[in-house]
């Protein structure tokens, strides 16, 4: 994970915390290549709100984040009161989104919640940044790295920077579990770990003047960058 600090972006040390992980729908409003949740999309399940609040009460004591995932979590009717949900057993709520209907966050519930852009790349990939509408909002923009989309790396951080002011950048690979069936085989889209490790390094040069330590690579297939 990379934070922005002038000149350019630096690594931001990770403090580990409890997290659940729940995915409150399966409908989606992309079709995205590659995308670890395709076997499991459609146009009609949503978790009900009596189950969601099960499930957070079950876990109230042990966690103290939620990540709403989908599908697409924004187009969950009743996401706001899922989010008051949490907030109610003091939990913090992280939306894992698309951001293609991102002007929907304007009608949630005024409590603080962190909001995560999954994005292919800039504009050349068929989920790009320059698709998704500038907003207010704080956001963290996630981008999911492959062979094709390479060249994007640092358009994409630029436009995290300029247009969103974003201050945190995730950078990861994608790894198409649906097919594979496992998170560590590798299909003809994916970098393999030292290309990646090799990547990440030059955009710290370039970018973040800042040198990864070869030795905190550890981590390159992981959901985050985490140095």
């Amino acid at each position: 994970m990379l934070k922005l600090k002038t000149p350019g972006w630096v690594e931001k040390p990770i403090q580990p915390v409890n997290t659940l992980q729940i995915f409150i729908t399966n409908r989606c409003n992309m079709r995205c290549k590659g995308c670890f949740y395709a076997h499991k999309l459609d146009n009609i399940s949503d978790m009900s709100l009596e189950q969601y609040k099960t499930i957070v009460k079950s876990y109230a004591a042990y966690v103290k984040k939620i990540i709403l995932l989908g599908g697409e979590p924004l187009l969950h009717k009743q996401i706001g009161d899922m989010i008051i949900e949490n907030h109610k057993y003091n939990i913090s709520t992280t939306i894992y989104t698309n951001g293609r209907n991102i002007e929907i966050l304007k009608d949630l519930p005024n409590i603080p919640v962190e909001i995560r852009i999954g994005v292919f790349g800039n504009t050349l990939t068929e989920k790009p940044l320059s698709k998704i509408p500038s907003i207010t909002h704080p956001v963290k923009i996630v981008f999911m790295l492959r062979k094709d989309n390479i060249s994007e790396l640092n358009n994409v951080a630029l436009s995290a920077e300029s247009r969103f002011n974003c201050q945190t950048l995730y950078l990861s690979s994608i790894r198409d579990i649906s097919v594979t069936k496992d998170y560590w085989k590798d299909t003809e889209e994916t970098i393999n770990n030292e290309d990646y490790a090799l990547l990440i390094q030059n955009f710290m040069k370039t970018e973040a003047r800042k040198p990864i330590p070869s030795r905190r690579l550890g981590c390159a297939y992981g959901a985050r960058l985490v140095l």
